[in-house]
């Protein structure tokens, strides 16, 4: 039993790997358990856990199901110290506004909704997304801007989860359009979000809006064109001669060709004005369709991915 003590006592001190796992061989699948220390994309270092050797091979050594785990072990090492690394977290006034799901305020007598991630990090960095709603949505209740298309369809759970951003919803008054007073007060809104809300990207402020909506998207770029990096406009239009205002902004506009409400003359005009300046524009006319098209756009996942794509340089 006394002889047994020594040996007892020396396995107590040797370090064991705290998270040891089983890796196999590319080659002939031999396997062996150790530990991840790090790794730089392509060699990788372990920790032996049979005599706590520590060495660094090639990372083709290993496995398929090794290389994902290593590149996995990468993003996370990314993310903790882009968390040590990042701003203290400041959410300014809109602390209780970011709580997933959708929270209602007011700026400069201009109602708004916001709906942002149920939790951030200061590590976190969000576009911001302005929806501006269509005539039929204005009022005073603070409700109906929320109930369509564009933000049912932005806030579903598999688009919020693969796209988490920051989303307002203004609500244009009873006798008002996003012109004028209106539209100040949201510009002034989203500066003041972008300026105090340390998550949001100030490099992907995107604008969306649609029929009036996407008149107010067009006259809120044209006020401030270097504030957004992407536009989606729907069944709208605008002054040609704003096309030199917003010529650096990616806008990919859409309208239906039997549009009885808004007449595609209206998108024609400021699209070809835009194209002629050579911005970087996209326009689909929507052969046989009407001026109910949002459904259609904002449910294709498509314009999504192009929308948070864009990016100022």
């Amino acid at each position: 039993m006394k002889n047994l003590v020594p040996l007892f006592l020396s396995l107590i001190l040797i370090p064991q790997p705290l998270h040891a796992r089983t890796w196999t061989a590319a080659s002939d699948g031999k396997k062996m358990e150790a530990e991840f220390v790090k790794s730089d994309g392509r060699t990788v270092t372990i920790r032996r856990a049979a005599d706590n050797k520590v060495f660094t091979v090639p990372l083709t050594t290993f496995s398929e199901e090794d290389r994902e785990f290593v590149a996995a072990k990468i993003e996370e090492m990314k993310a903790a110290d882009a968390e040590k690394n990042a701003p203290e977290l400041s959410l300014g006034d809109y602390e209780e506004m970011i709580k997933g799901e959708w929270v209602k305020g007011e700026h400069e007598g201009v109602n708004y909704q916001m709906y942002g991630p149920k939790r951030v990090k200061r590590s976190d960095s969000l576009p911001l997304v302005i929806y501006l709603h269509g005539s039929g949505e204005r009022g005073e209740d603070n409700e109906q801007q929320i109930r369509v298309q564009g933000p049912k369809t932005l806030t579903a759970d598999d688009n919020f989860r693969k796209r988490p951003c920051i989303l307002i919803a203004p609500q244009a008054p009873t006798d008002g359009g996003w012109n004028g007073g209106t539209g100040d007060a949201v510009l002034d809104l989203i500066e003041d979000i972008v300026k105090n809300v340390s998550v949001v990207d100030s490099k992907r402020v995107y604008v969306t809006g649609y029929s009036m909506g996407a008149y107010g998207s067009f006259s809120l770029m044209s006020k401030e064109p270097d504030l957004f990096a992407g536009a989606v406009t729907i069944a709208g239009g605008a002054n040609p001669g704003i096309a030199g205002d917003i010529k650096k902004i990616p806008i990919w506009n859409f309208h239906g060709d039997m549009d009885a409400t808004v007449n595609v003359e209206q998108s024609r005009g400021i699209m070809e004005a835009l194209e002629k300046a050579r911005a970087p524009v996209k326009y689909t006319e929507m052969a046989g369709e009407g001026h109910g098209i949002p459904g259609k756009v904002y449910n294709d996942v498509e314009v999504h991915e192009w929308l948070f794509a864009q990016k100022q340089d």
